[in-house]
């Protein structure tokens, strides 16, 4: 038989055993919880870092087509004249002014081409293997336009002419539709932003 104070050494026992073990489970929720606040303030930064870096490589790629546009325009503008088949509209720049900004033009695709080749090598683990590929392929196909419609003022020959004309519609196309798969994955990032925190 126990007595009394046995009994309430007992009581004080249990409730501090208890105690303890509720304080020690209280310590490893809370360790647990601190853990997935971590890992998910780590997870949303990662993301954001992800969608800063992918912002950055589409608008160079977007300044580049806007400047390739540009460049194609003014050029084409430039060489119409000279070759007399169109005249200079009342407020237009003259050839010499137009000449100078298809020049400056020129060079300004050329230092952003740069700018592009090494943001997509260095942002390449941020946009993952999809994303990387098709802004490489928009990229690409940016290129080949404005190689294509320098070849169509170089070339004398009528049947090489055709063929080139011929193939640089084929590129503004095919531009068009690598602009559009871009955005595609980006609208799927977009659309599940889950996707936003792993490699794509």
């Amino acid at each position: 038989m126990r007595t009394f104070t046995q009994e309430l050494v007992l009581t004080i026992v249990d409730s501090l055993v208890i105690g303890a073990l509720l304080v020690l489970a209280g310590f490893l929720v809370n360790l647990g919880l601190e853990r997935y606040k971590s890992r998910d303030a780590f997870l949303k930064e990662l993301a954001k870092t992800r969608v800063e870096k992918i912002a950055s490589v589409w608008s160079s790629l977007y300044e580049y087509e806007s400047v390739v546009d540009d460049l194609i325009s003014k050029t084409g503008e430039l060489k119409l004249r000279q070759g007399g088949y169109i005249e200079r509209e009342e407020f237009a720049y003259d050839d010499d002014e137009l000449e100078a900004q298809a020049r400056e033009l020129s060079e300004t695709s050329s230092a952003r081409r740069q700018h592009i080749e090494d943001l997509l090598e260095r942002e390449r683990f941020w946009l993952g293997a999809t994303l990387y590929d098709r802004c490489g392929s928009y990229f690409a196909l940016q290129r080949n336009r404005v190689r294509l419609f320098f070849e169509i003022f170089m070339t004398e020959d009528e049947t090489e002419l055709n063929r080139i004309q011929a193939e640089y519609e084929q590129a503004q196309k095919e531009a068009e539709e690598g602009r559009r798969d871009v955005l595609s994955v980006l609208e799927d990032l977009e659309a599940r932003p889950e996707v936003a925190k792993r490699r794509h």
